[in-house]
């Protein structure tokens, strides 16, 4: 089973993602903000992650220039 990070600000996005994944063996760790993906990201254990661009604390192109050992 895979784990894949899925960062939106919108919970119905999440939850679709979630619904999506899940039946492929997927675990679903979701978060809302740039400030919560990288505190999943510090726990580790994630193998990939899904995110919008435009978060409301830091865009998601922000959020990616941000994440070590990328």
């Amino acid at each position: 089973m895979s784990r894949i990070l899925c960062v939106d600000d919108e919970p119905a996005i999440l939850r679709l993602l979630g619904l999506g994944l899940a039946p492929g063996g997927h675990e679903v760790v979701a978060v809302s903000n740039a400030r919560a993906a990288m505190d999943a990201l510090g726990r580790g254990g994630v193998d990939g992650g899904l995110l919008v661009l435009g978060l409301s604390d830091r865009g998601g192109l922000g959020l990616l220039a941000a994440v070590p050992g990328k």
